[in-house]
Parts: C-alpha cells; sequence; structure tokens
C-alpha cells in the first residue's frame, strides 16, 4: 500500500493537506510524499495517533514493518479482541468513532438495539430481528410503511418531496 492509499484508508479519508494539519504537519511536506507515493515512518506515526489508529498497523501497512516483526506484540492483542464479549468490543468502538470525529454529536451502542434505553447487552441479532428501525427506534415491518409514511408527511427522512417531471421542448 502507498501513502496516499493509506491516507484513503484512514476515517474521513483525508487529503495530505487535512491530514497534515490534524496531525501537526507541514503541508506542503505531505503533499510531496503523498505525489512520490510514500513519507517517512516518523509521519505515519504522528497521522496515525491524530486519528486514532494503531501506529504499529500503520508502519505494517507501509511496509516499515513486517508482520513478523510486530507478531509477539500483537499477539495479546488478539487473543483480548478474541476473548472481549459484544458488549465490550461495541463499548470500545463507541469510543473510537466518537474520538476520531466521523459523526457530529456522539454516536450511541443503543442505536444497534433499535430502541431507547436498551442496554448493549441486550443486542437483537439483525439476522433473526423482523423489524428494521429508524434512527427514532420506530420499527417498520416492511419498505411499505416507509413509503405509506413519506407520502402521507409523517416520515422525516425523505430527501425531499417529489417534483412534477420536467418537460422540455426542443426546437
Amino acid at each position: 500500500m502507498n501513502f496516499i492509499e493509506w491516507l484513503n484508508s484512514l476515517p474521513g479519508s483525508p487529503t495530505p493537506t487535512l491530514a497534515a494539519n490534524h496531525s501537526g504537519l507541514a503541508g506542503p511536506t505531505l503533499i510531496r510524499h503523498a505525489q512520490r507515493g510514500k513519507t517517512t515512518a516518523d509521519n505515519v506515526i504522528k497521522i496515525a495517533k491524530a486519528y486514532g489508529v494503531s501506529p504499529i498497523d500503520a508502519l505494517v501497512e507501509l511496509g516499515f514493518l513486517s508482520p513478523e516483526d510486530v507478531s509477539d506484540t500483537r499477539i495479546p492483542l488478539k487473543s483480548a479482541l478474541e476473548e472481549a464479549g459484544v458488549s465490550e468490543l461495541l463499548e470500545s468502538l463507541v469510543k473510537r468513532v466518537n474520538a476520531s470525529g466521523l459523526f457530529e454529536g456522539t454516536f450511541d451502542a443503543r442505536f444497534f438495539a433499535g430502541r431507547a434505553g436498551a442496554e448493549i447487552h441486550e443486542l437483537p441479532s439483525r439476522i433473526e430481528q423482523k423489524d428494521v428501525p429508524d434512527a427514532q427506534g420506530n420499527a417498520y415491518d416492511d419498505d411499505d410503511a416507509i413509503l405509506d409514511g413519506i407520502n402521507a408527511g409523517t416520515e422525516k427522512f425523505a430527501a425531499q418531496e417529489s417534483t412534477e417531471p420536467l418537460d422540455e421542448t426542443w426546437t
């Protein structure tokens, strides 16, 4: 993976200028590095930390370290992830998402439950769940109910009201 591909894989897919501003590095330097497709390990570490991603993983992805170089240090982490429960993983994910700046406001794990006030450990399986909740936790049995709500003006998630077809006459 080259430097610009790695930047695009970061939260928000920052440009070199945005990544420089976010990590306290010089913008023109990162632009030159992006044009060359490579940067320094120090820059990778600073950018990774600024975007809340693992500097170790970033160094491996960009070829500064091989997977063998870090396998001994990553084994305890991988073991911990495998042993962690769903609620622990979601809590950690929510903290990372909220720290990343990907969303305005705060991301809440209760959204996954489809109802306000639900505990994370009560999350239903999406495969078993028949009703799909909207952002407020209201469940719809099917798409027709959503369309009916949009047409009735009670569904707030339509981008805009439909307009009459455009009639163009060419002369």
